[in-house]
């Protein structure tokens, strides 16, 4: 993260956009657990975090090239529920773990964001962890996410190690193949290896997004 002496957030004038740099302790705690449950963090191209940005429905990592820095983007509906920002921030510091330039992720990274969102959080609501995995697994517009979090969830049941292993031979999520999951994990199938390096749109329009915080206001 860039050194920022303030942790208020500011927001533009319509509220549409709000920077909250009051989330990098949290940004940076999730990130540590990160490496610990997925293996290492690594940052090419003198590429930083540059900030923690609330706008729009959407979660996602948008890389600012002019400043060699990327930024985290929440959704703002986050920006009044902790567990929702947290859900979204965990997921996607795993796309932060490796960041070199702006990639498709494939199924193994999907779902290990997916699951790590799911376990690495300190939700303030009983049960929304289990809420978010029931709604992930029945919620049509997050079946590709499902799929995604299933296919990790079996590869670490046959080797709990195999992503740490796999990124610490290349922290690079795309360089993982098939190949190289039935290495570290044999019991694996042709099939399962080939879903976790697929390369997916994960949502082709903003429905799953509408989706996940409809139900999440439901839910709070």
């Amino acid at each position: 993260m860039t050194d920022n002496t303030s942790s208020e957030r500011q927001a533009t004038e319509d509220g549409q956009v709000i920077v909250a740099p009051d989330l990098a302790p949290l940004a940076w705690q999730l990130m540590q657990a990160a490496e610990q449950e997925y293996g290492p963090l690594e940052w090419r191209n003198g590429l930083i975090i540059g900030g923690i940005v609330f706008c729009g429905i959407n979660g996602s990592v948008r890389f600012l090239e002019e400043k060699a820095a990327a930024i985290i983007l929440l959704p703002l509906a986050g920006a009044k529920c902790i567990d929702l920002a947290s859900f979204m921030l965990a997921h996607e510091i795993i796309h932060c773990l490796y960041l070199e330039q702006p990639a498709v992720p494939p199924m193994i990274e999907e779902g290990a964001a997916v699951r790590f969102s799911m376990i690495a959080p300190a939700f303030q609501t009983p049960g929304y962890a289990h809420y978010l995995r029931e709604w992930h697994l029945t919620e049509p517009a997050a079946a590709n996410y499902a799929e995604a979090l299933l296919a990790v969830e079996r590869l670490l049941e046959i080797n709990p190690e195999a992503i740490r292993v796999l990124r610490r031979e290349d922290p690079n999520w795309r360089a993982i193949t098939p190949e190289r999951i039935r290495a570290v994990a044999p019991g694996v199938s042709d099939e399962l290896a080939a879903t976790l390096c697929e390369v997916r749109v994960m949502r082709p329009d903003d429905e799953c997004e509408l989706a996940a915080q409809q139900a999440s206001s439901r839910h709070l």
